[in-house]
């Protein structure tokens, strides 16, 4: 599995990879399983990833996931809806 690490000013956290495109990302922190998701250019910044998409449980991520996934159907973003349900396929079989 394909790690990546989010340097601070006094070291860093290490993360698991469970989904990665050119745009979006999802991440589980290795140390205290939770899951984080968002945008490739956010990972590893000084803002990082919206808070309400960070630092998340399972069913957390996934709720969130699944009221994205409400929104862009109601707006006709089928793109990101394929995204945001591929990230749950890999949730469901990647965490415990």
């Amino acid at each position: 599995m394909k790690t990546k690490k989010w340097y601070f000013k006094n070291g860093y956290e290490e993360y698991k990879v469970l989904y990665e495109d050119e745009c979006f990302i999802l991440v589980q922190n290795i140390n205290t399983k939770k899951l984080s998701f968002g945008t490739v250019q956010d990972f590893g910044s000084f803002y990082g990833f919206p808070v309400n998409q960070s630092c998340l449980n399972k069913n957390e991520c996934i709720n969130k996931l699944n009221r994205f996934i409400e929104i862009d159907k109601k707006y006709n973003n089928w793109g990101t809806c394929e995204v945001w349900q591929n990230m749950i396929k890999n949730i469901e079989s990647e965490v415990l």
